[in-house]
């Protein structure tokens, strides 16, 4: 999709409670053409990754903005913009006590289940060891979490219909100035 971004005269500044709020301000940026409607990086500065997916949201959710502002929570409402294409790259900066995803570059495929219809991640082969390729195996039919990214564990017996979006996560933990 190719078009010029319009600028705001002045950079709007939004402050919300729940950090689910934000999605819906994302998205009028999205609609009224500030932001591009694909590709966009994302600066999530928090505590927590808030990239869960709701394990029974279908894929199609995210076709409805009404319907999937109603679904999503504070912990999962990064991940079906990344479904939808609206966000390419996150990164997450995170205080040096928040341990649950370490500091690195995470490549991973987000797309639809062919046999439930939900919206599944999974990490690149390359970066998939033996011990999850065997837990894979032995939780069959059930999902998983690999930190707090919600993986499908059929990654062999499931075809996806709709696995063509990679996306990345970068990890990188602030450290706090200290004046001496």
């Amino acid at each position: 999709m190719s078009y010029t971004c319009k600028r705001f005269k002045r950079t709007p500044i939004h402050v919300v409670e729940g950090h689910d709020e934000a999605l819906p301000v994302i998205y009028r940026c999205l609609g009224s053409k500030h932001l591009p409607f694909e590709g966009n990086t994302l600066v999530h500065l928090d505590s927590h990754p808030d990239m869960l997916i709701p394990m029974d949201m279908s894929a199609d959710t995210v076709w409805d903005k009404n319907n999937l502002f109603t679904t999503i929570s504070i912990e999962n409402w990064i991940m079906p913009a990344v479904y939808a294409g609206h966000l390419k790259n996150l990164i997450w900066v995170k205080p040096p006590w928040a341990n649950q995803i370490t500091d690195s570059v995470l490549t991973f495929l987000i797309g639809k289940h062919k046999e439930s219809g939900l919206i599944r991640i999974e990490k690149s082969r390359e970066q998939t060891g033996r011990k999850e390729k065997k837990a894979i195996k032995v939780a069959k039919e059930k999902s998983t979490c690999y930190g707090d990214i919600c993986c499908e564990t059929q990654r062999d017996s499931a075809i996806r219909q709709d696995l063509s979006y990679v996306s990345q996560i970068i990890v990188w933990e602030y450290m706090s100035m200290q004046h001496e």
